[in-house]
């Protein structure tokens, strides 16, 4: 098999595990693999809903879709194990463009892990108290989470938009805000997690692409992770924990 052959067949099995697995139900790992192969899941906050009764912590996830084959950043603040405090856990997934994935088939054979390299993203963590926790929460009243979100609304992979799940005093909010509009340039939290962020990674800023800017071919279908979800009352239609 030559390398042509070689990449395209690597690119094929990477996309095949993709998509089998994007609407799979995210449990809460740490990992990039978890996120990035139950996506549908995880942006919906299954987890979250999951763990949300009255008397429990509050947790929060954002997360800003740049594009999802350019940029991903997740945010998730979660109560740490000992009660001390929170922990806010910081990812960022890069471009992942499998039709240039070159792994060589015996590094698989040696170390079949290689297989996943292209999405495994950046990540750091950072402690956070009590008043950086209730400063974030100052932010999400003027940014409209606990406001309907906006049913009916599409957002694919090639947007730019922002969601929020958390659970609040025992109650599951949901929102997105989608470039352009007034909510999302009304925004109030994002400047404060990229204050948190120490990843180093410029945030991939909303602007207008064609196809061919994204994808730099004209015809992209089948070689790249696509997607378009729909909001509904309280989160993306069709996502849940029956995926």
């Amino acid at each position: 098999m030559d390398v042509v052959n070689r990449r395209r067949a690597i690119a094929a099995a990477l996309l095949l595990l993709v998509f089998s697995c994007f609407g799979c139900s995210y449990r809460g790992h740490d990992d990039a693999l978890s996120q990035r192969f139950t996506w549908f899941s995880y942006m919906n906050g299954d987890d979250i809903r999951a763990a949300c009764v009255a008397g429990g912590a509050d947790r929060f996830r954002f997360v800003y879709n740049g594009v999802y084959i350019q940029q991903v950043r997740t945010y998730d603040l979660l109560p740490q194990a000992d009660g001390s405090g929170y922990l806010l856990r910081i990812r960022i997934l890069g471009p992942n463009d499998l039709s240039n994935v070159g792994i060589d088939p015996s590094t698989i054979i040696e170390d079949p892990l290689e297989l996943l390299a292209p999405f495994a993203g950046r990540k750091t963590s950072l402690a956070l108290g009590g008043r950086d926790v209730d400063a974030l929460t100052a932010t999400l009243v003027p940014s409209g989470l606990f406001q309907p979100p906006p049913r009916g609304l599409y957002v694919r992979s090639e947007d730019f938009f922002w969601v929020a799940v958390a659970c609040v005093g025992g109650r599951v909010v949901f929102n997105v805000w989608k470039w352009p509009s007034s909510t999302f340039d009304a925004l109030t939290f994002p400047p404060l997690l990229l204050s948190w962020d120490e990843t180093g990674i410029p945030v991939n800023p909303p602007r207008t692409l064609s196809p061919f800017d994204i994808y730099r071919q004209t015809n992209p279908e089948g070689r790249f992770p696509q997607f378009t979800l729909t909001v509904g009352d309280d989160g993306f239609r069709g996502v849940g924990t029956l995926f």
